[in-house]
């Protein structure tokens, strides 16, 4: 029960949205004095900042990796500022200007978040962006890596690579490590090596009071449940410790597409379901994605996996 109590006390204290925040000029003078580097409504970092154009979207996705990104446009915010700290103990700082404040804090790692979560959910919020969190260590001996933050999955998934480990993950190369440890991590691997949060070892996170914290199943061990799942309502994830895997010598992976009438399609789906129902090995994975088709009554029919 007293476990209970102390996660109930702290998603409080990380969710609760303030209302009275002081002015941009003594949120700007707290940040200055921390040394921590932001940006403020009239800045001309700002725009990029917080929402980039709809229509260079995708160019900035290819060309610039490192620019967050806010995916769906249609959530437009305006945080009272972005912050990007370079350590733990900045983030630390941030948090606790945030709450003498009286400002909604949120992190964001990579800003997939299709509701716009990582600009706070709400204009006003005061952001603390993890893109300065890019280092990935890997030792090669145990096959133990700790990967920050700001990493993209691209990034990941090269870096690993480059010495023969993997991880099972998403195929968005442009998606925050950030987010997709925190809440899951699905991917063409998963039926084989599980979720990216199911290798987590340890969470390096900073709690709503500033406390940074090392989270092991071991030391917190209901902490550490909660942050494989629902990190956001407890802290701010810095960096993940994880068991890699060991990258297989080749993959396939494979996409067909079909053009189909309703009844065809329907045939095919329940093909696939009564397929996935099957003793199928564990290295072997697909979905089905369906669209519009090329004319009216048809149905665009895609199988990918790898």
């Amino acid at each position: 029960m007293k476990s209970y109590l102390r996660i109930v006390q702290l998603v409080t204290a990380i969710s609760v949205v303030f209302a009275s925040p002081l002015s941009q000029t003594g949120l700007k003078d707290s940040l200055t004095s921390k040394g921590i580097t932001a940006s403020f409504p009239g800045d001309s970092s700002y725009a990029s900042a917080s929402s980039p154009c709809k229509q260079f979207l995708i160019i900035v996705v290819l060309r610039y990796p490192n620019i967050p990104i806010q995916v769906n446009l249609r959530f437009d915010f305006k945080p009272a500022a972005i912050t990007f700290p370079t350590t733990p103990e900045q983030v630390s700082e941030v948090i606790q200007i945030g709450a003498a404040q009286n400002l909604t804090v949120s992190a964001r790692s990579g800003g997939h978040s299709y509701i716009a979560n990582g600009l706070g959910g709400a204009n006003g919020a005061l952001v603390i962006d993890l893109q300065n969190f890019k280092d990935i260590t890997l030792d090669t001996s145990t096959g133990a890596a700790i990967i920050e933050s700001g990493n993209r999955l691209g990034n990941v998934v090269t870096t690993l690579g480059d010495s023969g480990r993997a991880l099972p993950h998403g195929t968005c190369a442009y998606v925050g490590i950030g987010g997709h440890a925190s809440f899951g991590g699905f991917g063409f691997t998963s039926r084989m090596w599980g979720l990216t949060l199911d290798t987590i070892t340890a969470v390096n996170t900073v709690l709503a009071n500033g406390t940074i914290a090392r989270v092991t199943a071991d030391n917190y061990p209901d902490l550490f449940w909660g942050l494989r799942g629902s990190a956001s309502s407890f802290g701010i994830t810095t960096s993940i410790e994880v068991d890699t895997k060991a990258a297989p010598a080749s993959v396939t992976i494979f996409q067909y597409d079909w053009n189909l009438n309703a009844t065809a399609a329907a045939q095919a789906m329940a093909a696939f379901q009564a397929f996935a129902d099957t003793d199928i090995p564990a290295y072997l994975d697909g979905e089905v994605n369906l669209g519009r088709g090329s004319s009216p009554g048809t149905v665009s029919f895609s199988l990918v996996g790898g």
